[in-house]
């Protein structure tokens, strides 16, 4: 997680690649929050349009603890492969080949 930004909005553990929310805003991102003592939800947002209407495409997934890792590596590299490629808005039909 070299390179990330970690902070809590409420009760979700906000993943970003930058330091402050003028630069992140309009970039990827990877929530986690606990829904349940034994459920994890993970979140990998992706900015489509932010003007004048905010759009983004979402992938998520909720899941028992003991899943947890695997959901996590699963969207992380999708967060990492959003990053690398430049991409800071996605085509709609773009989120599912990151």
């Amino acid at each position: 997680m070299a390179g990330c930004t970690l902070f809590m909005f409420h009760e979700t553990l906000c993943i970003v690649r930058y330091p402050t929310y003028p630069e992140w805003v309009d970039k990827p991102r990877l929530f986690i929050n606990c829904t349940a003592k034994d459920r994890l939800r993970f979140e990998f947002r992706i900015t489509l349009a932010s003007n004048p209407v905010y759009r983004t495409l979402t992938e998520s997934a909720n899941c028992p603890i003991e899943l947890g890792l695997e959901e996590f590596d699963r969207l992380y590299s999708k967060f990492m492969a959003a990053h690398a490629s430049g991409r800071s808005e996605i085509k709609p039909g773009q989120l599912g080949r990151l």
